[in-house]
This record gives structure tokens, sequence and C-alpha cells, in this order.
């Protein structure tokens, strides 16, 4: 299950599935202490490629050690991972957020 998934915050919608993805993990205990609601804001401070690196991770993980053997999921996710290298603005990350959490339920 997913934490947070509807919260109306991003970052709080970021925090859960990050955590979710590595195992459920607790704040910050993946290996680079990025689950976390805090991490979000700088997830998104001056460029997004700490967005873009952060969506990759929760993905990478998601789909080689959670989903890999469901053929469905795997492949929407996949789909996703795609998506991740145009984000431009914040609001194309937590469309990207919102999409792998709505694939996941």
């Amino acid at each position: 299950m997913i934490l947070h998934d509807d919260d109306l915050d991003p970052g709080m919608r970021y925090e859960g599935l990050y955590r979710f993805a590595f195992d459920n993990c607790r704040k910050q205990e993946d290996p680079w202490e990025e689950a976390t609601q805090n991490h979000y804001t700088i997830f998104m401070q001056n460029d997004v490629s700490e967005a873009k690196t952060s969506l990759y991770r929760i993905l990478h993980k998601l789909i080689f050690d959670n989903y890999k053997n469901e053929k469905e999921i795997k492949a929407k996710l996949l789909k996703i991972e795609i998506e991740i290298n145009q984000i431009k603005s914040e609001r194309d990350a937590i469309s990207i957020l919102d999409n792998i959490i709505k694939t996941l339920k």
C-alpha cells in the first residue's frame, strides 16, 4: 500500500511512492536518503534534473525489484519511464508521479 497516495500535497505523494518503492522503508532509509516529503522541495529546485533522477530511481526499483514478473504493470511503468526525460516543470513531474501511483493501484 502506498502511503499518502491521495494526499493533496504532491510532496506527501512523492514520499509515499518513494517509500513504497523501497520496500516501505522509513523516511530517508532509502540508499540516497531522499524518501521524505522534505526532499520534494529539493526535488524541484533550480532545474528539474533532480526530479528526473528521483523518478528514475523510483521507477527502476519498482520495475526491476517489485514488478519484474508482472508484465502488464511493468510495461506501463516502462512507458512512463520514457516520459521522465521530457519533464520541464513541476506540473510535468507531478503528472508522472500521479501516473505511477495510478498504475500501481
